[in-house]
């Protein structure tokens, strides 16, 4: 009786377990091929997102739900899509950050290409910046304001997710005597070459393109 009871539960485990994946091995294999996208160099600035890590699975043949599944050992549902996410802040520049998605399929291979357009291919290749300086984009940014205004502010690094790329936003404030308000001229900047990208006028942080 022991011995059947013993088979029973073997075969129970087998059954509840078969097609599950480990979280520690989703983990595995996306650490794995972001290594290989971005470089072990790179990988202590990137951390998985508890929040926006997450699985699909099939409710129905034609129903999909969401659940988060860090918390959890494994997932056993009928898996459709896993993504995982990971926040990306390169400490030793401020401004380069962002969000990177590794989306997986049920047996862990890349539905798609990651999304690496936030990581500078200096960064990738281990190489020295190419960004113009700061003092470099502001001055550029003077030329490029169509105002005579009172402040001009430090360019500030930020990476756009709207086209993909990484801009300096450099503001020309403009204090009206006769107003309450502060006016604002805004211009975007290319990192690398200081064009002008776009230029649109704030009221005390109300953009007004």
């Amino acid at each position: 009786m022991r011995f059947l009871l013993t088979l029973i539960g073997i075969g129970w485990f087998v059954t509840a377990t078969a097609g599950s994946i480990t979280t520690s091995r989703i983990i595995a294999v996306s650490d794995s091929i972001l290594t290989a996208k971005v470089g072990e160099h790179l990988m202590p600035y990137f951390e998985i997102s508890d929040t926006g890590t997450h699985y699909k699975y099939w409710v129905t043949d034609k129903k999909i739900n969401t659940e988060q599944f860090l918390s959890k050992k494994r997932i056993t549902k009928n898996i459709a899509e896993i993504w995982v996410m990971y926040h990306f802040n390169y400490t030793k520049i401020d401004g380069i950050r962002s969000g990177i998605w590794i989306k997986l399929d049920a047996n862990l291979q890349l539905l798609e290409e990651p999304n690496l357009s936030a990581v500078p291919e200096f960064l990738i290749q281990d190489s020295p910046m190419n960004f113009i300086s700061k003092n470099a984009a502001r001055e550029m940014a003077i030329k490029a304001f169509s105002q005579k205004g009172d402040e001009i502010t430090e360019p500030q690094l930020q990476y756009l997710k709207k086209n993909g790329k990484y801009v300096y936003t450099v503001a020309n404030k403009i204090h009206a005597a006769n107003k309450k308000v502060t006016e604002m001229e805004i211009v975007e900047l290319d990192v690398y070459t200081g064009k002008l990208l776009s230029r649109y006028d704030s009221y005390n942080g109300l953009i007004e393109k």
